[in-house]
């Protein structure tokens, strides 16, 4: 395997130089921030890294349940990804296997190598890491004195993006996950969906014991994005995705308007409190916050994220304002288990 090819890989079977990378790119992306010239205190906040920045976009946007799933989570990725080649070129975001206990996983070369040690993760074990999940709200909610004048929301205690927590928690199950028992669908059941609704609904069950079962933060949808480790296993929810779209005789699965099957034409819309993101939904918080209209059906819920909002307004960048049929998120990224000559995903920052 070559350092720099573009393929995003099973993270045990790349070397200890490129996980090294990965860590210092995350460290490194942790000490650039966005939006200088306004304060942490405003809101939407200033001065949030680059790292932070991610647990921001995904609390806020909670693209979960719908048909908007697969697709807003590639997006998520490929913005990642592109963030990590900011720092060190050579990058890929690579992917957990979840079949595999990533405390003891086959390095492809006879070895053994474990992800939570002191030089990648840091420990996922519950006994020694300490702390409290109980200030966490069950549901997120922005305080909005005035439910429409942005100027006077705020942000509930520990989710200002510009003042996290410095630290997160961990709560890893013992051995390997349970795949394949009652709740965790099978890699092999997922990919033999006949539709795009039926691996959807098959992936978001696997994808939801996964972040169980690392547990802490990871267990929680709206701060799992405070920890490194989520987009190892969002990767391979692509990765599965990507498997899925390249299977033979399914040209239908790479074509952006049929690949949604049924939902191609969904909109959004408000479901039990929470956004309902339809394929026809433009990609948020990229979009930007007045991109919803009643054409497209209207995220009552969307929160204004710097910087594709004012006063740097970026959702009018070249790529920003798409939607889940834009060909940037149907084409595949390259997989070791999904190869292909390229995916055309690239972003201004």
């Amino acid at each position: 395997m070559v350092l720099g090819d573009g393929i995003r890989r099973n993270i045990a079977t790349v070397s200890k130089e490129e996980r090294d990378l990965f860590i210092d790119a995350v460290k490194q992306l942790n000490r650039i921030q966005y939006n200088l010239t306004s304060s942490k205190t405003d809101f939407p906040a200033g001065h949030v890294s680059y790292w932070f920045k991610q647990d921001d976009i995904h609390q806020s946007s909670h693209v979960h349940n719908c048909p908007g799933f697969i697709s807003w989570h590639r997006e998520m990725c490929n913005r990642y990804e592109s963030l990590l080649r900011t720092i060190h070129s050579e990058l890929s975001l690579h992917y957990w296997d979840w079949n595999c206990d990533p405390s003891a996983i086959s390095d492809g070369q006879g070895g053994v190598v474990n992800l939570f040690d002191a030089d990648f993760m840091g420990n996922a074990d519950d006994t020694v890491n300490e702390g409290s999940m109980a200030a966490i709200p069950p549901i997120f909610s922005i305080d909005k004195p005035g439910p429409n004048d942005t100027s006077t929301w705020r942000y509930p205690s520990n989710f200002n993006p510009a003042d996290p927590p410095k630290t997160l928690t961990r709560g890893k199950s013992a051995g390997r996950p349970a795949v394949g028992g009652p709740r965790w669908p099978k890699d092999e059941d997922i990919l033999n969906a006949n539709t795009s609704e039926q691996f959807r609904a098959l992936i978001e069950r696997a994808h939801n014991q996964a972040h169980g079962y690392i547990g802490g933060n990871l267990g929680n949808p709206h701060i799992s994005f405070r920890d490194p480790f989520v987009f190892l296993l969002h990767s391979n929810v692509d990765r599965l995705w990507a498997i899925w779209q390249l299977q033979p005789g399914h040209v239908e699965r790479l074509d952006p308007n049929q690949v949604y099957n049924t939902e191609s034409n969904s909109t959004g819309d408000v479901e039990i409190g929470r956004p309902f993101w339809g394929i026809l939904s433009p990609l948020e918080p990229w979009a930007g916050f007045t991109a919803q209209t009643t054409a497209t059906g209207i995220i009552k819920n969307l929160l204004p994220i710097r910087p594709w909002f004012a006063p740097e307004n970026k959702e009018h960048m070249t790529g920003n304002y798409k939607t889940a049929l834009d060909v940037s998120v149907v084409t595949l990224p390259s997989y070791d288990t999904a190869p292909h000559s390229g995916s055309p995903h690239g972003y201004q920052y």
